[in-house]
């Protein structure tokens, strides 16, 4: 036995026994789910499972199943591989009131393969850290709607997957989604973390509320690099985004980013659009109270940000952005579209105001004329109405 695995069993003896473990040949436990479950019975417990280089996943039964607030750490070049794509490779379930921090914590290594790399149950709090997963069959990390699966005894929202962090993660090549957040969940968190050439979306925010992105890269993916399906209140800043679109086709449309019908309050600032594609969009807006400031975008064939009939009150403020040479700010109108809170200019007699003092610029026959909307209708400067 090597002075190093000595050393670490003394570690682990002085620690307790149910606080340290490590996953490998020369560690305390062959697998990380004996390691998991070696730990604390209390969900509550803690305690930490260290994945070692003599770690081999083909000893590991999959799914890994991890039910307690602990922490899974590995090195920089651990890889847990699971060649059964019919299953998860990893499934985070605590069925436990975590109402506060900490939760589970999971570090610094790599997941190859299954039907997942990571799905998401119940308990909130939890944390990913230079996690990356690559080339599962469906989605990188799969966070699951509270009605997804069997709670239990639990109602539905009680233990529901909010809250989470995923810093410095990557998805990659993944066949579905690189990250796909459930319907009803709020708080989760993407920062500095990156999809590239996932097979449909980058990230996938399906009806759920209150989320962030900060920062990363969504770049080649099949479908579009951020999809925003029924969400609400999402912010994005700082994001790269390029060349999604992939599966379009020859002549097919590509859109780095879809805000769809009825999303509400998405708003991006500060971010880098990068075209790509024969026929490519930035942003394809089709929410409500949609808001974009500070942007850079180039290289798409049609325009930054396309409105949709569906689209209303998208704030476009249009002098906060920096286009390239050759490229537009946008096509299609919406509805009471907006340039600094203001309605762009346009007939107001077939628009209604959405409150009184609301303010638009309408286009009549005798020029631009500043409007305010009150008590159901368009007052010019001069009092009279439209």
């Amino acid at each position: 036995m090597s002075d190093i695995t000595n050393a670490l069993r003394r570690f682990v003896d002085d620690g307790g026994p149910t606080l340290v473990r490590a996953a490998g040949e020369a560690g305390t436990d062959e697998t990380i789910q004996a390691a998991h479950d070696a730990l604390g019975d209390h969900w509550r417990d803690g305690g930490i499972v260290l994945v070692l280089p003599s770690y081999d996943p083909e000893r590991e039964e999959f799914p890994i199943r991890w039910s307690k607030t602990a922490t899974l750490r590995g090195g920089n070049h651990t890889v847990i591989e699971n060649a059964d794509d019919s299953v998860p490779t990893l499934i985070v379930d605590v069925d436990a009131p975590v109402n506060r921090p900490p939760g589970p914590n999971f570090n610094d290594f790599t997941i190859r393969g299954g039907k997942h790399g990571v799905e998401k149950r119940g308990g909130r709090y939890t944390m990913f850290r230079d996690v990356t997963v690559k080339d599962a069959a469906e989605d990188g990390f799969h966070v699951a709607g509270a009605r997804e699966y069997d709670a239990g005894e639990n109602p539905p929202n009680e233990f529901a997957p909010n809250t989470h962090r995923f810093y410095g993660c990557v998805a990659e090549e993944n066949g579905r989604d690189g990250w796909r957040v459930g319907e009803g969940i709020h708080g989760v968190t993407l920062a500095s973390s990156n999809a590239y050439f996932n097979g449909r979306d980058g990230v996938n925010w399906r009806q759920n509320y209150a989320g962030h992105v900060e920062g990363g890269s969504f770049e080649q993916n099949g479908r579009n690099g951020l999809r925003f399906d029924r969400a609400q209140a999402l912010e994005v800043e700082n994001a790269y985004v390029e060349k999604n679109g992939r599966a379009a086709g020859g002549g097919g449309m590509t859109i780095g980013v879809l805000v769809g019908e009825r999303s509400r309050g998405v708003s991006f600032s500060d971010c880098y659009f990068q075209g790509g594609g024969d026929v490519s969009w930035g942003v394809y807006n089709q929410g409500r109270g949609t808001s974009l400031r500070n942007c850079y975008a180039r290289g798409h064939t049609n325009g930054f940000v396309y409105n949709a009939e569906a689209a209303r009150d998208t704030e476009w403020a249009r002098a906060s952005h920096t286009l390239a040479d050759g490229e537009r700010l946008g096509g299609g109108d919406g509805v009471r579209t907006r340039d600094h809170g203001v309605v762009v200019p346009q007939d107001l007699s077939t628009v209604t105001g959405q409150f009184d003092g609301d303010r638009g610029v309408h286009l009549g026959s005798d020029g631009p004329v500043f409007c305010l909307w009150y008590d159901g209708a368009w007052y010019r400067p001069d009092g009279s109405a439209l």
